[in-house]
């Protein structure tokens, strides 16, 4: 086993075969950002998440809140009878990649398991990423995706009052963004959100003290904390950003967590996101709102992507499954 296995946090061992392999380099710059949005392009894209799945697929565009053109991808089960053309639910899906890369396919087939068995349509957009683009675009793109679908709900087939809002990764940090933005500026379109998928979220921009080596480049190569530093400050400029105190861009900045939709926190034990979302989570419940916590015994950060097989993974998958069932059939 390597050097980097035997001194990861705590990782399965299932999942230690593969941890000191992970494709991604452990520390990210902005120069790499390029070559690997155009690996991910390779890896993502239409034919890739649809060839092998019962899923058709069609594009859409709107505006977001600055007047920029957004791409959007609904896919939709084939074959399925469970719901009218205007009945079916939403799964509002919103991709990983750190907020300076990924793309509206990346993970999406996570989603197809539910998707599937209830006949849910899934969105995903193709919201602007950092350095090109600054805070708050990623979040204000998400909730303007967001009115968008519920606005023309008739046309996209989706019942606008049973939306979940599923968020890996960035995705999630913004998903969590989005049931903030949505309660604090109440749309009048008649969206209602069924809940809030938190799946290993980037919640925060800081990083505690004890994180920072335990996560260092030496002990994570999914995302560690020098990459993870980066990342922000492509986004939100510096740390003196205004935004950065804007919990709609950075949600661990909330002072109130009250009045969300139900949560579920899905994030791994050996990942640098495993305490910030542990303390959102507590923050709800301390504000008497609804979550639950899945806690993944030994998984990193995305490793339910390239491990998709382990036992671990699978747990996972169930979890997220279930609780997503529950949410549209309450």
């Amino acid at each position: 086993m390597s050097t980097r296995a035997e001194s990861a946090p705590g990782v399965d061992p299932e999942l230690a075969l593969i941890y000191g392999a992970y494709p991604v380099p452990a520390v990210l710059t902005p120069e790499m950002i390029p070559t690997l949005r155009a690996a991910q392009a390779t890896l993502y894209n239409e034919d890739t998440m649809t060839a092998t799945h019962p899923i058709s697929h069609k594009e859409y565009s709107f505006k977001s809140y600055d007047g920029y053109e957004v791409t959007a991808s609904v896919f939709t089960p084939t074959g399925s009878t469970t719901h009218s053309n205007s009945s079916r639910p939403c799964i509002y899906y919103i991709h990983g990649g750190g907020l300076i890369m990924g793309n509206r396919f990346l993970g999406i087939d996570i989603t197809y398991p539910l998707a599937v068995e209830l006949g849910a349509v899934v969105i995903s957009i193709e919201y602007r990423l950092a350095p090109e683009h600054k805070a708050p675009s990623a979040s204000e793109d998400a909730y303007a995706g967001l009115l968008w679908a519920t606005r023309n709900s008739a046309t996209l087939g989706i019942d606008p009052k049973r939306i979940l809002v599923w968020g890996s990764s960035s995705g999630g940090g913004l998903a969590a963004a989005l049931g903030l933005m949505v309660r604090d500026r109440k749309p009048s379109c008649g969206l209602h959100l069924k809940g809030l998928l938190l799946h290993y979220p980037m919640l925060d921009n800081l990083v505690d003290e004890d994180d920072k080596t335990t996560f260092s480049s030496r002990a994570a190569p999914a995302w560690s904390s020098e990459t993870h530093k980066m990342a922000w400050e492509q986004y939100l400029g510096s740390k003196s950003s205004r935004f950065a105190q804007d919990p709609h861009v950075v949600p661990a900045r909330a002072k109130d967590l009250s009045r969300l939709p139900p949560v579920l926190v899905d994030v791994g034990s050996a990942e640098l996101f495993r305490r910030p979302a542990a303390k959102f989570a507590q923050r709800i419940w301390e504000a008497g709102g609804l979550v639950e916590v899945h806690v993944a015994g030994g998984a990193f950060h995305g490793s339910d992507l390239i491990a998709t097989d382990a036992r671990v993974t699978k747990r996972a998958i169930q979890a997220r499954t279930s609780w997503g069932r529950d949410m549209f059939e309450s």
